[in-house]
């Protein structure tokens, strides 16, 4: 792989590892009487265990820290697109995964040594609902996503329209799946600012005026997603307007899109710990034993509590009750995308694998690859050539696979201004040409003697 790739994807990296790590780092500090996901009174938590639970906790970050900062070193070594990108992959996850495994550790210390001691309780847990203004309270009105939609739409139609008069697929796609993100953005901000108002206080004007501060907090946050999505479409678009193709800018450009919703989303959390530190003393509803209700102390599921957001126990931010319908398929949709990612991973590895085969069988040129992709009858060759490297025509792609080793897909001649059909592997110097009444073709085999032994082979058939 690119050696300039890898660099620069590790030096963006890096500073959003660290950007995580205190985030989790953080949530993990006491809050309300919550020790990594455990209700703990004061004179519990002034107990020795408490103390070397947390001395353990702050030790094993660390050393997860410099397995995640080193961990990216092999990728220097790994000259394959797939496996490069399969590797990344897992670093990304794990960047953001591990980090919550010291946690659960110390969440399933303290609550074995909590019920060792026997200070768990069984009560049921009370539910407080506020009444007044109830569903009332708005944050988001249409025109604040209003622009944002009308100018993601306005590109998907413009990329539409271009991709009629130069079939460029791929700026045609990318516009829509990130045009589609406006509106997602949109219907994830009213569905949050109709969340029912959580009681935290026995004065309900405390509650509602909390409430409307929470809600926009994360009504700017959405604002802000939408018009950082926005210039992404526009200058993806341009890259893709230019090169037809995934080049390095492309890979930049995401990066530092994904960065920027990062440091948007760390924004909001550190104003909305500002709100709640504003709000801390007039938070006069005690907090509840619910540790059972809380898997490694991060994850809640109570199907007792119809709200499907919660305040974080840990840290800032909210929790998803997994127990309602909307908790349900959010938890659907992340094992939907996982596997799909983990199948598009190992997809590109078995198709970067997979060697070229090219030859000729009773009368056909047959090339396969992961199938038999193209099977043209020697009949219908009306002209075959044994291009150099030199000679290969420039190409852009409209759909299939570019990088390093392997060509496959259709794509577009720039001089010549038509489509062709392409499988070859990109590091060889012998390609065959092979022009018929209905299309153009770009092989190679798995070596130059293979290709140059089909095109000897066409020329004595024909």
């Amino acid at each position: 792989m690119n050696l300039g790739i890898t660099l620069l994807f590790i030096c963006i990296m890096y500073p959003m590892i660290l950007f995580v790590y205190l985030f989790v780092k953080m949530g993990a500090e006491p809050k309300k009487g919550v020790y990594f996901g455990v209700t703990l009174t004061a004179e519990q938590a002034r107990e020795q265990k408490v103390k070397e639970v947390t001395e353990s906790y702050y030790k094993e970050m660390k050393k997860w820290l410099l397995v995640i900062l080193l961990m990216p070193f092999p990728m220097f070594l790994i000259p394959w697109v797939s496996i490069w990108t399969l590797y990344s992959l897992f670093w990304l996850g794990m960047s953001f995964v591990v980090y919550f495994i010291p946690f659960g550790v110390a969440n399933h210390r303290l609550k074995t040594w909590k019920l060792e001691q026997g200070f768990m309780t069984n009560t049921e847990p009370v539910i407080y609902a506020e009444l007044k203004q109830a569903g009332a309270i708005r944050r988001v009105k249409w025109f604040h996503f209003a622009p944002q939609t009308f100018l993601s739409v306005a590109a998907i139609v413009a990329t539409f329209l271009l991709h009629k008069q130069q079939e460029n697929q791929l700026l045609f796609l990318m516009t829509g799946i990130f045009g589609c993100i406006t509106f997602l953005y949109w219907l994830v901000a009213i569905w949050m600012d109709r969340q029912k108002t959580v009681a935290v206080s026995t004065d309900s004007d405390v509650n509602v005026n909390f409430a409307r501060a929470k809600k926009n907090l994360w009504k700017n946050f959405w604002v802000g997603c939408s018009w950082m999505n926005v210039v992404y479409i526009v200058v993806q678009g341009y890259f893709l307007l230019k090169r037809s193709k995934i080049t390095l800018s492309i890979w930049v450009l995401a990066i530092l899109y994904t960065v920027a919703t990062l440091v948007l989303l760390f924004w909001m959390l550190h104003k909305k710990a500002g709100v709640d530190k504003r709000y801390a003393d007039k938070m006069d509803i005690l907090r509840q034993d619910a540790d059972d209700y809380y898997l490694w102390g991060l994850i809640y599921y109570n199907p007792h509590d119809k709200h499907s957001m919660v305040e974080s126990r840990n840290g800032i931010g909210t929790d998803t009750n997994l127990a309602t319908p909307v908790g349900k398929g959010v938890v659907i949709l992340i094992v939907a995308i996982a596997l799909h990612i983990l199948i598009l991973c190992f997809s590109t590895v078995v198709e970067e694998f997979t060697p070229i085969h090219l030859q000729i069988e009773e009368g056909y040129v047959v090339a396969s690859h992961t199938k038999e992709e193209y099977r043209i009858a020697l009949y219908s060759v009306k002209e075959v050539q044994l291009l150099t490297e030199r000679e290969r025509p420039e190409m852009t792609r409209n759909h299939g696979w570019n990088t390093d080793t392997l060509v496959k897909g259709s794509f577009r001649l720039k001089e010549e201004k038509k489509d062709c059909e392409v499988i070859c592997y990109d590091y060889n110097t012998l390609f065959l040409r092979i022009d018929t009444s209905w299309g153009t073709y770009i092989f190679s085999g798995a070596t130059d003697e293979e290709t140059r032994q089909v095109y000897e082979a066409i020329r004595k058939g024909r």
